[in-house]
């Protein structure tokens, strides 16, 4: 085995995987040795390997690789007291004034769109990955990253687990919760939903680990690693989904700031950062959505991390939810922010 597969799997156990090692053991060993240009998605390949390399002062990643703008995600904000509105109409009211922070997130709820529910017909595994990186390092130490993965495996017939099993907790990826520290309250975060057919080397690791196709299941997550060894391990992902098949994208961002604090949301490098707050219901559509969610959104609310018509009754909600905004494919997401100070 090469020393880079070596450090791949010594990774994988230092960042809470190791209950999956022998299913990563096997992927890691048929990772090829030939060049990105025999690959099935060289594409694809470049994207991961560039996806958080390293961030300039602004607090973007340095990135070439052209990527699918029309999946890019794209929030709404959800609360009782003013229904929804896009999300970077948040208040000032609503962040913390300044200072350390710490975030936990819980997905809710994963719903596809018609024409994205067609990709799992084929019996396709999607998986989802979220990356909440540090913009500042403390004690000298480089910026810290969270990543954590989730599979979702449809049935025999392509058909998804029911919305009310389709949230997803990251912090049950790293071994326990752990919430996500940002120095100066701002950071970096990226939402990337990808499917690929079943024969796939990367779907048959997460059909491997999700046994069931009744939820969600969690897959395994790095908790608080230098961005150094996310790139690393970006370097052996990237190769391991682009085998066999191509990846088809429901999200697709390398990391977009987000802000936590008023003052951090004063700082011009922040200035387009998304608000992130407790007591609000993140809505995530993909840009190409956004039209047909901001045309219907009116008429909606979220209950139980659905979104469904104005008026449903709580018996009611899943069932609802099934047949609201059809054309809108979108994760529901909650956000609690504390000060860490």
């Amino acid at each position: 085995m090469s020393s880079s597969r070596r450090d791949f799997l010594s990774l994988l156990a230092a960042g809470g995987a190791a209950p999956f090692l022998p299913a990563l053991r096997l992927a890691a060993a048929q990772l090829p040795q030939s060049s990105p240009q025999s690959l099935a998605d060289p594409k694809t390949m470049q994207f991961w390997q560039e996806h958080l390399v390293a961030a300039h002062p602004g607090g973007r990643p340095q990135v070439t690789t052209a990527k699918d703008d029309n999946r890019h995600p794209e929030f709404a904000a959800f609360d009782k007291d003013n229904g929804f509105r896009i999300a970077t109409q948040i208040r000032d009211t609503q962040l913390l004034d300044r200072g350390d922070v710490a975030v936990s997130l819980r997905v809710l709820a994963f719903k596809p769109a018609a024409e994205d529910l067609a990709e799992f017909a084929n019996i396709q595994t999607g998986s989802l990955r979220v990356d909440f990186q540090q913009t500042r390092a403390q004690s000298g130490h480089d910026p810290l990253v969270w990543t954590a993965f989730a599979g979702v495996q449809p049935d025999a017939k392509g058909k998804l687990p029911g919305l009310q099993n389709t949230s997803f907790n990251p912090g049950t990826t790293w071994g326990q919760q752990q919430d996500i520290l940002l120095p100066g309250g701002a950071g970096l975060w990226g939402w990337n939903f990808f499917v690929q057919k079943k024969e796939s080397l990367w779907c048959q690791v997460v059909a491997h680990l999700a046994s069931t196709a009744d939820k969600v299941v969690p897959l395994f997550g790095f908790p608080a690693l230098a961005i150094s060894g996310v790139a690393g391990f970006n370097q052996l992902f990237g190769f391991l989904v682009a085998q066999s098949h191509k990846s088809k994208f429901l999200f697709q961002t390398f990391s977009d700031p987000a802000v936590a604090t008023k003052d951090a949301r004063q700082d011009a490098q922040y200035a387009d950062g998304l608000p992130i707050a407790s007591g609000v219901h993140y809505i995530i559509v993909p840009r190409k959505h956004l039209q047909a969610f901001g045309e219907q959104m009116g008429k909606h609310e979220v209950m139980s991390g659905v979104v469904v018509p104005s008026g449903t009754k709580p018996h009611e909600v899943f069932e609802a939810a099934r047949d609201a905004m059809k054309d809108v494919t979108y994760l529901s997401l909650a956000v609690s922010v504390k000060s860490a100070g």
